[in-house]
């Protein structure tokens, strides 16, 4: 009897959060954009707020610049004289900035293969970054290294579809989807409804659970 009592439980809870998993697994309300490498987060916002839209923005707080250094030095060697130059470089922007020291440019620097890579934060702009490493003799510059640019629009719900064809036009776009998140919480923001309901069923849960164990010690 007492597993009965379980069994309907079980079924109970699969009955209120089975439309939960399969509900709309997007934010309603919200796409996600994401913008080609050279573009500033001055103009993607300026695009934002040309079609009356807010956002969040996603953009990174850094950039990296790979640059060779003596590549024709292999091994423990070659190695050795790379994170020498990498820790001067870091000492040097040191230099540059002034007390409190939160002024400096470079977050930090580490070394790859034949190439050191030096993280910069955003208050230097790409050309102030290659400038600052021109005075480093031998170091050449090889690529930049971008963290992804994007951002969470807030859009009419129901309208998502309609604005990402719109952002997908956008030039400086490279592309524009629905925000699938695939959390319960995300879900439970589409369907408030559900959520009182769940809220409910883990009630109910706890009370028959309550009186099913009362039961079973008398």
């Amino acid at each position: 009897m007492i597993a009965k009592h379980y069994i309907l439980i079980a079924l109970l809870l699969f009955l209120v959060v089975a439309p939960l998993v399969t509900a709309q697994d997007y934010v309603k309300g919200q796409i996600l954009v994401g913008f080609n490498e050279s573009v500033t987060e001055d103009e993607a916002n300026s695009l934002i707020e040309s079609y009356d839209l807010s956002w969040e923005s996603k953009f990174p707080v850094l950039f990296g610049i790979r640059a060779s250094y003596k590549p024709e030095i292999s091994g423990q060697e070659g190695w050795e004289l790379r994170n020498d130059l990498a820790n001067k470089i870091v000492e040097e922007d040191r230099k540059l900035a002034q007390e409190p020291y939160t002024n400096y440019l470079v977050l930090n620097t580490r070394v790859l293969n034949d190439k050191i890579l030096i993280m910069f934060n955003n208050r230097a702009t790409e050309e102030e970054a290659k400038v600052f490493l021109e005075q480093f003799e031998g170091l050449e510059f090889a690529s930049y290294d971008y963290a992804p640019k994007w951002g969470i629009v807030k859009v009419p719900r129901g309208q998502e579809q309609e604005w990402i064809e719109t952002f997908e036009k956008e030039s400086i776009v490279t592309y524009a989807e629905l925000n699938h998140v695939g959390t319960l919480a995300s879900t439970i923001q589409n369907n408030y409804i559900y959520a009182i309901i769940l809220l409910g069923a883990i009630i109910l849960f706890i009370v028959l659970f309550i009186i099913i164990k009362r039961i079973r010690s008398k």
